[in-house]
């Protein structure tokens, strides 16, 4: 293997050499094949560095390290500044050092090789040694990453902005440095910084920073998260790694003489006299020193606080001087008498450089922070609705300036229970309401991209009750501002209202942040280097995509990506997502830190993990219905941790081929089963899919009869019930059965997240719409100056749930509303685009009621004024309407981080490298996607880009992605590191992991439910942890010939199961699938009788119970968009095989995995609290909101 030498050259002071000398001994510690030299410029000054110095040819070095005393320069006669005479002085004899190391490597094969150079933060004038010899630099920061970034953000001011940071030196200006949290008065700068002549000294070698190949910084990330992240989305800086805390090795290099110094001993026994955890420590470092004003400030404030302190009083050079600080003579020529007479007993000198004054005008400026208002615009999809409403009470919980409106389209999606979640939350929340947007007219020409039209139609209604919001801010002094648009993902369009009110927008993105990277991987794939991904529907390639770990197959890209209809209007989406200022993705960084680490490159909007986003609130349905009470009663009856749970959402139905194989995999298996079973809503309908008269119909023969013991095929599951049922556990079916205890943990701790996810309602009808709310709901509760909007679309989906839910949260917070639009209409001839038309119809009444909302703002002066638009991911042509009101737009994206850098990949490939994703359907190649730490196999891409109808609809979404501000996505950092990072390469707007974004209420319908009574008694007879549970959502349906494969897969598989199995609706209509009358009709001839011992198939789901269950081993819950159901004619069949494999696959997890489940699980929860990945972001996400108000 290679050996390689480093060249360390710290400036020469005692805490920048000592931080440099032990990364030195830590990089020969790590690796045997690196050296290291460590240049030590010996200064001619009166200092204890010298000291230092001298001690280390005594200490034991480690071998393979080298510290080299170059020579003591001659006395500074031409006075320049010291720091660059002895920089400039020393080059000679670097260079002569470095030649000979140079010369040895050549001369013998077995000597390390010149590998590069790690230069001190002020030490980078000697850049052009390295490049003279070919080699690499690093910058190395002894300070805080704080520091660093306040002195880039300086540096910022005085080259572009023209700033002269002199004039901040008796200023009151307030600076908000990206690096800090809160802003900072720019009076308290450092004083060598606010002087003209000393300034040159910091600002000279911070130009050339960004030239560096990395900087290491001694600090970690845990203590200094906010401005590692914050390095990661500013492309002007070189990669970061924080290597520290880097502190002095006990013993090594320490002054002998130490001990017998009077000083020295009298600081020891002044603290082995004060009592434990009771001193505080001032300490500034080798040049801290601060001017009489400020001492006796520091002095006056010590004395004040009557806390014992040791205070490091170092006397300040001549101004332009840059030499070390030294010692006072007395201290008495600084301090007055009187304050050393009354500190005695407390102090032994030293601590605080801040103005008394300072806590006073903080107070002020909070008390007269602004109020902002925001409009939130989730798409009409149940899902996306729910987790935007979640976040934006968290919002307005977190900061009480924030107040959020809601503005929702009218549409058939699920909208009673929605209706009934948004009072709710707007009763229990003041500051988030809905404001129900008038029904668009969608062009009825268009159909493929009727979800596209129906957000563009809704343009006007959003511009007018924008206006009205507006116009009642501007009326009213004390009313909270527009501050911006949070939009989710498929909303993206109205970033241009967003922009006509002059307001940012922020994405909302539901999915994770690796989803969040594909779409732009996608868009970039597409866009930039012109390869059109609907090539990859049948191709072998594998991607290397940035929010991935792993390559990705090419062919099981989305559907949407590989379709040529609908690949167009997805990257449409994704290249708006760039305008926005930020995303947040509904996730935690913990769970994607590869993907959200993967925008960190400056490509995208930053990326804000303010997940997990969850709504546990029950769904009304489930008490009283009888559907709940057999489902639990079922679930009662099953052992304990054994029900696989299957539940594709509120949008999952599948053709009747994919039914059979799920069937069929699900009685191979031999897992017991719960499986949500719904049916597709009719071609062309923008319905959610209901419940089947008669599974049976699209189930294999006999299925029912086969897995009667071991199975439950239902329609709509009660998740919340379900899930919370001790028979169920986590996603998948096999692979997590049979775990160790440790995996079993770390599985169960996640399990307790995706529980979370689909309370309230549940995922199985909320989707889009829930997750948006609750972003809304996290807003409102963060901060009081936000409001939020609800412009709510019509549609056919769940119509009662949704309402339900939408007046449980406008119940329960007064800033968030929701307005119903009035329905649009729209032409179901096209279906492939039918969602796109029907946002597209929706333009006109999002419009109107934005109008409304500025006017409003603009007559009271104390309503709050319009600040943007938050969109779902699928209404980014309502980006438009955000423009048109002068405001920013927001993507919510409700998807994962990793899916979203899939997107932007694919439309990458498309629009950019000119590869149709469509022709990787059947290709071995592999993706290296940017959000994916591994290659994916371009086969196994989603459908959707496969389908040269469906493709161009994605990729116009994707491309719309990046008009907008931020891409708020449904993550956390932790759980998507690497995607988020891949979308910091600048091509994507911000995107900012809010998540886990979560609506845990349960169906009120499944207590009252004989059909929950009798799904929880199975699972209560079910052993702990043995159940896989199938449901695929409130618009999760498949074909019969699906459905049987499905069977199939369950009984060979041998776990119990309990199945919910809906009805697809009919052909072209967007409606929610229905229970089977007759289950029987589609599974497996005789599967009942052969599974009735294990499993359970059921309808309507109570998820909720269901995965609360104890009996519950694994939760097959994969969401259907209901733009997808179009899809289900050409998707490939998962045969039974294939299910029957993934269900033990995930039931056989050992410890070790489920312990990393739980563990996961557990950072998902901290994610959100005080302090956590995405609460940061939320907090960034409100900032950047308020801060973009016109």
């Amino acid at each position: 293997m290679k050996k390689a030498e480093m060249m360390f050259i710290p400036l020469p002071a005692i805490g920048h050499i000592v931080a440099a000398v032990e990364t030195a001994k830590l990089l020969v510690e790590r690796d045997d094949r690196v050296s290291t030299s460590v240049l030590l410029i010996n200064p001619a000054l009166h200092s204890n560095t010298t000291k230092y110095i001298e001690s280390l040819a005594t200490s034991t070095l480690p071998n393979r390290m080298r510290v080299i005393d170059l020579p003591t320069l001659e006395p500074n006669s031409r006075n320049d500044n010291w720091l660059t005479y002895s920089i400039e002085g020393q080059k000679p004899h670097i260079k002569a050092y470095v030649t000979k190391i140079k010369t040895q490597s050549e001369l013998s094969p077995d000597s390390p090789r010149l590998a590069g150079f790690v230069f001190d933060m002020l030490c980078t004038g000697l850049k052009d040694m390295a490049n003279e010899f070919g080699v690499p630099w690093y910058v190395f920061s002894a300070s805080s990453a704080a520091f660093f970034g306040c002195m880039l953000h300086l540096l910022y001011l005085h080259d572009e902005q023209k700033v002269e940071l002199s004039e901040f030196k008796n200023s009151d200006v307030e600076l908000e440095i990206p690096s800090l949290v809160n802003r900072i008065p720019a009076r308290l700068l450092p004083s060598m910084v606010l002087d003209k002549e000393s300034s040159t000294t910091f600002l000279d070698p911070a130009r050339m920073w960004k030239e560096a190949t990395g900087i290491l910084m001694n600090t970690f990330i845990e203590l200094e998260s906010h401005v590692v992240n914050s390095f990661s989305n500013d492309r002007r800086i070189p990669p970061v790694y924080p290597v520290g805390p880097i502190v002095r090795s006990e013993g090594k290099g320490h002054d002998k003489g130490l001990d017998q110094r009077e000083d020295y001993m009298a600081i020891k026994q002044w603290l082995d006299d004060q009592p434990p955890s009771s001193v505080v420590f001032l300490c500034f470092g080798s040049w801290g020193s601060f001017d009489v004003n400020q001492i006796k400030e520091i002095a006056h404030a010590l004395e004040r606080g009557g806390y014992r302190f040791l205070w490091s009083l170092r006397k300040q050079q001549p101004q332009g001087n840059v030499e070390q600080s030294t010692n006072y003579e007395s201290f008495q020529e600084i301090l007055s008498e009187k304050f050393l007479n009354r500190t005695v007993d407390t102090r032994k000198t030293s601590l605080i450089a801040t103005k008394s004054s300072t806590v006073c005008k903080l107070v002020e400026t909070y008390c007269k922070m602004k109020k902002a208002e925001l409009v939130f615009i989730p798409a009409p999809i149940i899902s996306h609705a729910a987790s935007t409403v979640e976040v934006a009470k968290l919002l307005v919980d977190r900061d009480e300036r924030l107040s959020i409106t809601f503005l929702i389209m009218k549409t058939t999606l699920n909208t009673k229970i929605y209706r009934s979640y948004m009072d709710s939350v707007s009763a229990a929340c003041s500051r988030i309401r809905f404001i129900d947007l008038p029904e668009a007219e969608v062009d009825p020409n268009l159909p493929t991209r009727l979800f596209n039209s129906l957000i563009e139609a809704h343009k006007p209604h959003v511009r007018e009750e924008v206006s009205k919001l507006v116009t009642q801010s501007e009326l009213s002094p004390d009313s909270t501002r527009l501050a911006g648009f949070v939009l989710d993902m498929f909303c993206t369009s109205m970033i241009d209202v967003a922009n006509e009110f002059g307001v940012p927008s922020y994405l909302f993105f539901p999915s994770a942040a690796a989803f969040l990277g594909l779409q732009f991987y996608i868009q970039n794939l597409h866009d930039e280097q012109k390869v059109d991904p609907t090539e990859f529907n049948d191709s072998d390639v594998e991607l290397v995509v940035p929010c991935l770990a792993n390559p990705f197959p090419a062919k099981v890209l989305p559907t949407a990506m590989l379709n040529k209809d609908w690949l167009p209007l997805s990257l449409c989406l994704i290249r708006r997502f760039k305008e926005t200022k930020g995303i947040m993705v509904n996730t935690f960084y913990e769970l994607e830190s590869h993907a959200i680490n993967s925008f960190s490159k400056g490509k995208a909007p930053p990326v804000y993990p303010v997940g997990p986003i969850l709504n546990l609130s029950r769904d009304e349905r489930s008490d009283g219905n009888n559907a709940h009470k057999d489902i639990m009663q079922w679930l009662d009856h099953q052992p304990s941790s054994s029900v696989v749970f299957l539940c594709f959402g509120s949008m999952g139905n599948f053709g009747m081929e994919q039914v059979k194989e799920i069937a069929c995999g699900l009685e191979q298996s031999g897992y017991r089963f719960l499986w949500s079973l719904r049916q597709p809503p009719p071609k062309g309908k923008r319905e959610a899919p209901s419940d089947y008269v008669n599974p049976q119909e699209v189930l294999p023969e006999g299925f029912f009869d086969r897995t009667a013991k071991i199975g439950k095929v239902i329609g709509w599951a009660p998740q919340i019930d379900i899930l919370a049922h001790p028979s169920d556990i986590e996603k998948g079916i096999k692979c997590l059965m049979e775990l160790d205890n440790e995996k079993k943990g770390k599985l169960k701790e996640m399990s307790e997240k995706s529980r979370k996810a689909l309370m309230n309602g549940g995922s199985s009808y909320i989707c889009h719409a829930a997750s948006t709310v609750e972003v809304a709901k996290l807003l409102v509760d963060r901060d009081e100056r936000l409001s939020i909007t609800f412009l709510i679309m019509k549609t056919t989906l769940n119509t009662k749930i949704y309402r339900s839910y939408m007046d449980s949260v406008s119940g329960a917070c007064s800033r968030i509303r929701f307005i119903d639009l009035p329905e649009a209409e729209v032409d179901p001839n096209l279906p492939i685009r039918l969602l796109n038309s029907l946002i597209e119809a929706h333009k006109p009444y999002v419009k109107e009621e934005i109008s409304k909302l500025v006017i409003q703002s603009e007559l009271s002066p104390d309503s709050p004024r319009l600040a943007g638009f938050v969109l779902d991911m699928f209404c980014t042509s309502m980006i438009d309407v955000a423009n048109e009101f002068g405001v920013p737009s927001y993507i919510f994206f409700a998807s994962a981080a990793a899916f979203l850098g899939l997107e932007f990949y694919i439309q990458n490939l498309h629009d950019e490298q000119k590869v149709d994703p469509t022709e990787f359907k059947d290709s071995d190649a592999e993706l290296v996607l940017p959000c994916l730490a591994n290659p994916l196999p371009a086969k196994v891409l989603p459908f959707s880009l496969f389908d040269r109808d469906r493709l161009p609809v994605l990729l116009r979404l994707v491309r719309r992605y990046k008009e907008t501000k931020v891409i708020i996505l449904n993550t956390f950092y932790e759980l998507e590191s690497h995607a988020i990072s891949s979308f910091s390469n600048g091509k994507a707007p911000p995107v900012y992991p809010v998540g886990p974004i979560l609506n845990l209420n349960r169906d009120e319908r499944s207590d009252r439910n004989d059909a929950y009574k009798d799904i929880m008694q199975w699972l209560d007879h079910q052993p702990s942890s043995s159940v896989v549970f199938l449901c695929f959502g409130s618009m999760g349906n498949f074909g019969m010939e699906q459905v049987r494969e499905i069977a199939c897969g369950l009984e060979q598989s041998g776990y119990p199961f309990l199945w919910s199995l809906r009805q697809p609706p009919p052909k072209g209509k967007i409606e929610a699938p229905s229970d089977y009358v007759n289950p029987q009709e589609v599974l497996p001839e005789g599967f009942l009788d052969r599974t009735a011992k294990i499993g359970k198939v059921i309808g309507w789901a109570p998820q909720v119970d269901i995965l609360a269950h104890p009996s519950l081993g694994l939760a097959v819950e994969i969401k259907m968009d209901y733009v997808k159901q179009f899809n289900m004619d050409d998707c490939e069949i998962v045969s039974a095989e294939d299910i029957k494999k993934g269900i033990k696959c995930l039931m056989e997890l050992d410890d070790e995995k489920r312990g990393k489940l739980k563990e996961m699980s557990g950072k998902s929860r901290k994610a959100l609290m005080n302090g956590g990945s995405s609460y940061i972001w939320l907090g960034r996400l409100i900032q950047d909101m308020i801060d973009s108000m016109p």
